[in-house]
């Protein structure tokens, strides 16, 4: 706009780019499946906004299963029904559970042969977490630091 005309031949196209304040990530997606293919992957928190785009995207990596761990019932629900209409080969199985239950990460661990965890049931809202710091403890560090001792080499 100039002296409250529009110049509709000064405009541009606005690629998402030009709004990031950060440059442009590359993924490689050949490493990734080398890392990925055929593994046993743990996600927790698999029916959030963040757990259920890492199973999205895990997916074109084809390990051999995903254990979606969430506390949230109806969101596991949608998440399985997204992923029922998606071709694939690989082993899903939902746990209903909290990752602060003890008894039941240490079944998942023994049922499955889990070779990578996806950790995104932590607490994201530093604000929130500031208030709530025991909450935000427990959660995200006491928690994530036992999945170490499940994940040795093979």
């Amino acid at each position: 706009w100039i002296d409250g005309i529009c110049n509709i031949s000064s405009l541009k196209e606005i690629n998402i780019e030009d709004l990031l304040s950060r440059g442009e990530i590359n993924i490689n997606n050949e490493k990734n499946k080398l890392l990925y293919n055929g593994k046993s992957i743990l996600v927790t928190g698999a029916a959030g906004s963040i757990g259920s785009e890492i199973i999205r995207k895990l997916i074109r990596f084809k390990p051999s299963k995903i254990i979606l761990l969430d506390n949230a019932e109806t969101p596991m629900f949608n998440i399985k029904e997204e992923l029922d209409n998606v071709s694939h080969k690989i082993d899903l199985i939902y746990n209903i559970s909290s990752i602060m239950d003890d008894k039941a990460i240490n079944k998942l661990f023994s049922l499955y042969d889990i070779d990578i965890v996806f950790h995104a049931a932590a607490y994201k809202h530093v604000n929130m977490m500031e208030s709530n710091p025991r909450t935000a403890i427990i959660n995200n560090v006491l928690i994530s630091n036992p999945f170490a001792g499940f994940l040795r080499p093979k």
